[in-house]
């Protein structure tokens, strides 16, 4: 069990499956779940938590499918959420979960850095490449944005992943016409291609 992405609204998680047709995954704010899934029972899931089948008291059902992974959204900021997810087979009146062992795991999502990344610099400066680097502020995670021929000018909005970002200048997610995102992620540089005037 992990995560592949942690925002401050969404986490990116997966797992390795067990033999199990599907999966029931409950989340819960603060604490561990205590729901036990039913058999004979389906159950009501949403990708939003609070959107799914409450349980009980703060339990919803987040996830109900075969695959390895999936995006939990509608979270908030600087929160500690908490998971267990069963293996089951079956549908309906034949639906049968394993409750003698489960999943369980935890996490936090991050909150809103204080402290700005500073110091970039440039080398390995050639007519369509770079590598820059920096010091790192204070957050999990750094996005940056170029622009070709002028000051990048729309930043990124909260709640955004802009997963789509690539160092290939051009070919990334865009903040808006024209800036590229063209690094998501946690170390303090990157090389760049495809640059002409950014």
């Amino acid at each position: 069990f992990g995560f592949y992405t942690i925002d401050g609204t969404f986490f990116n998680l997966g797992w390795s499956a067990g033999d199990g047709a599907r999966r029931l995954m409950v989340v819960k704010v603060g604490s561990a779940p205590t729901f036990i899934p039913q058999n004979q029972v389906d159950y009501e899931a949403n990708t939003e938590f609070g959107k799914g089948q409450m349980v009980a008291p703060g339990e919803y059902i987040v996830y109900d499918h075969s695959s390895f992974s999936f995006w939990l959204t509608g979270l908030q900021p600087g929160t500690h959420y908490f998971f267990r997810m069963f293996e089951y087979n079956g549908s309906g009146t034949t639906t049968e979960y394993l409750t003698s062992a489960y999943l369980s795991g935890s996490g936090w999502t991050s909150k809103t850095p204080t402290i700005q990344a500073t110091d970039a610099s440039f080398t390995n400066i050639t007519t369509n490449s770079l590598t820059m680097q920096w010091t790192n502020g204070d957050g999990l995670r750094r996005l940056v944005v170029a622009r070709e021929g002028a000051p990048v000018n729309a930043n990124p909005q909260d709640n955004e992943p802009y997963s789509g970002a690539n160092t290939q200048f051009g070919n990334g997610s865009e903040t808006g016409p024209g800036n590229y995102a063209v690094y998501r992620s946690s170390s303090n540089a990157f090389y760049g291609t495809g640059m002409l005037e950014c």
